[in-house]
């Protein structure tokens, strides 16, 4: 079936695997059923909605005119965040990239209990992290705007500073890759994470995008 070459065809074909995988283990684990047309429905609308987040994402998304390209075998994470003092959240934004520049994945979260603009960077680099995990890259280079953060995270010494819970939290992810590098950028090669944490405005809680 995964053998056709429509691109959009395969999504869907995936999706509703795991629309029935998904159906199948809430009935054998939590006792509830349902209805082959609620399956459906939920794999439909999945579906569109994939389709216009992925359109709008290539449209709208504004560029990293001064994006650095690296070599293979990495991909490179960009990650940016999005503080609402008044509120203690914060908005993570992340896109993955192979050495082309071609969008891998994109995550945006919002995060709660958030303190300070520093701990909502250093949250944003977990995320980036934790999707770069889940998608199955081994090689990655977690790069954003945050210096302090980068810093911290480059450096073999203990940190004792009000974010040294979440320095420690990403330094453990990373240590699951083959190889990972820290690297700070500019702002103005870190535009496309910087609106995806800024212009998130869905009522969920999170939006991950898979388009490799």
């Amino acid at each position: 079936m995964l053998g056709c070459r429509d691109k959009y065809k395969q999504v869907e074909i995936l999706i509703t695997i795991w629309g029935l995988w998904t159906a199948r283990n809430k009935l054998l684990f939590e006792g509830q059923s349902k209805r082959p047309e609620d399956v459906a429905t939920f794999v439909r609308s999945y579906c569109l909605e994939l389709h216009i987040i992925q359109d709008r994402m290539k449209s709208k998304l504004p560029q990293d005119t001064n994006w650095v390209a690296h070599s293979l075998p990495f991909v490179k994470i960009n990650f940016d965040s999005h503080f609402k003092q008044e509120a203690f959240t914060a908005v993570s934004g992340v896109i993955i990239r192979d050495n082309n520049g071609h969008i891998l994945g994109a995550r945006s979260k919002m995060n709660c209990h958030i303190a300070s603009s520093f701990a909502a960077e250093a949250q944003a680099a977990i995320n980036g992290l934790q999707l770069a995990l889940d998608l199955g890259f081994r090689y990655v280079i977690l790069e954003g705007d945050s210096l302090s953060v980068i810093k911290k995270l480059k450096s073999e010494k203990d940190d004792f500073s009000e974010i040294s819970a979440l320095i420690w939290d990403a330094k453990q992810l990373s240590r699951a890759f083959s190889l990972c590098q820290f690297r700070f950028t500019p702002r103005d090669s870190n535009k496309v994470a910087h609106a995806m944490a800024q212009e998130w405005t869905s009522s969920s809680s999170e939006g991950i995008w898979i388009l490799h």
